[in-house]
């Protein structure tokens, strides 16, 4: 598992700042073997619940226990836990509902946050290595 602090230094390292209002997120529960192979930076656009789109970019971190921590910078530092079964990520940011993406073969995960009710795509950038 890598520590929060290692993150901050990894996005300093991308040009993503970080700021300590990210909150903590806990872990899901323990992954089955994930399938594919998930990690990077990303560049990500979608559309809020209202309609509204945005874009940003993400950085993807695989913690090897079956976890992957998430950081999406769209106007603010987002922070989230993912767990990968089969080609499904599912992302607990802290609400209720979980985000859930489907992994295409290119690495591109497309899903739905919000209940289903808001859109995203996160476009591999290239693979970030410790």
């Amino acid at each position: 598992m890598k520590p929060l602090h290692t993150l901050a230094a990894l996005l300093c390292a991308v040009s993503i700042p970080i700021s300590s209002a990210v909150a903590q997120v806990q872990d899901p529960p323990a992954a089955t073997s994930p399938a594919l192979a998930v990690g990077g930076k990303y560049s990500v656009e979608g559309r809020n619940a209202d309609g509204s789109p945005y874009r940003g970019l993400a950085l993807v971190l695989d913690r090897g226990d079956g976890n992957y921590e998430f950081l999406w910078r769209i106007d603010a530092i987002h922070a989230g836990i993912g767990k990968l079964e089969g080609n499904t990520m599912t992302v607990f940011v802290g609400e209720e509902h979980p985000a859930i993406y489907q992994v295409e073969p290119d690495g591109t995960l497309r899903g739905t946050w919000a209940n289903g009710q808001a859109t995203e795509r996160m476009t591999p950038l290239g693979e970030t290595r410790i």
